[in-house]
């Protein structure tokens, strides 16, 4: 019946999660599908990789694809309602049928993942980047998560991209040498600039693959070279700017707050944002950095079951704490 589910969606520029729970937060199945920004993906590919997570996502749970009562998805390019329209239709062209259906910003199930709903703010660092926060009033602000055109700073895709432009200024002597040109070299397997600048534009080039890049950059900063250096400088105090915004918007300047960081630049080392904290607590002294409670994808369950209730009783979330940590589901926890 389609009483009997909450399907929670975080889709994002590079990958699709799906958690499929009954309605009392109980985590039946997960899986994961491609990029789902049909905006640069493309929509066949937001559709595809949407409808992959959804079908594992039932049969992990050992269920056919069926009707549930809330579908809650977070993803990104859905600000606009003609956005959501598209997505929308999209829907419509495979199971399940939804009889609720909420179509919001990834950045929110985010925030709402990593403070449980409670006052803070969230950097978000994946192929793209956006903060968002909420304060005691429960006022929320945002701040970047523009695209990669007016604004991902801070983001995988934008440190790839600089990456990629400081190999081709030492490449043509308009930039310093850096020990990124032979690891960027022998991650795309080209031997030189012209064959670099060839991959950059090649049709199958994505999005993520330039983010991915962005894992080169953080290595050699670590390792010291001073290009590397300066690109990673700038996007946390990229991301410092963008999340002080937020702050002093919901006046949250003197408030004690979580900053948790999340997004797959965070997922497997934090070191390289080492200055964040003390960029952000030079406006809001009483912030402090703190690992994000769950999962995006799970910020989207529980706002789908507090659509479903009302209100989220504490058999409910001991119950999606319990599936997060203890039953199988670990993966949807990060």
């Amino acid at each position: 019946m389609a009483e009997s589910y909450i399907l929670a969606i975080d889709g994002g520029g590079t990958r699709t999660r799906a958690v499929l729970a009954d309605t009392m937060g109980n985590i039946l199945g997960h899986a994961e599908g491609g990029p789902a920004n049909y905006k640069i993906a493309g929509l066949h590919i937001a559709k595809e990789s949407l409808r992959a997570a959804i079908n594992g996502a039932f049969a992990a749970a050992n269920l056919p694809v069926q009707d549930v009562a809330v579908g809650y998805f977070g993803l990104a390019a859905v600000g606009r309602d003609e956005d959501r329209e598209v997505i929308k239709n999209a829907l419509k062209e495979f199971a399940p049928r939804y009889q609720r259906l909420i179509l919001d910003n990834d950045g929110i199930i985010a925030m709402t993942g990593a403070t449980v709903a409670k006052p803070g703010v969230v950097v978000i660092s994946g192929t793209g980047s956006m903060i968002y926060g909420r304060n005691q009033e429960n006022q929320t602000a945002r701040s970047g998560g523009w695209g990669p055109i007016i604004g991902d700073e801070g983001g995988g895709y934008e440190i790839g991209r600089q990456g990629l432009m400081a190999v081709m200024r030492q490449g043509d002597g308009r930039g310093p040498k850096t020990a990124l040109t032979e690891s960027i070299f022998s991650q795309w397997n080209v031997t030189n600039h012209q064959q670099l600048a060839a991959k950059v534009y090649h049709p199958e080039t994505q999005r993520p693959h330039i983010a991915v890049l962005s894992i080169l950059v953080k290595q050699a900063a670590a390792q010291g070279d001073e290009v590397a250096r300066k690109i990673i400088a700038e996007a946390i105090e990229q991301l410092a700017l963008a999340a002080t915004a937020v702050i002093r918007e919901l006046k949250m300047e003197e408030d004690e707050f979580p900053v948790a960081l999340v997004g797959g630049g965070f997922s497997e080392d934090i070191s390289w944002a080492q200055g964040l904290e003390d960029l952000i607590r030079q406006v809001a002294p009483k912030s402090y950095l703190s690992p994000p409670v769950y999962h995006p994808v799970i910020g989207a369950l529980l706002s789908g079951l507090q659509l479903y209730h009302g209100e989220l009783s504490q058999d409910i979330l001991d119950n999606v704490n319990r599936s997060v940590y203890h039953s199988g589901s670990a993966a949807a926890k990060m």
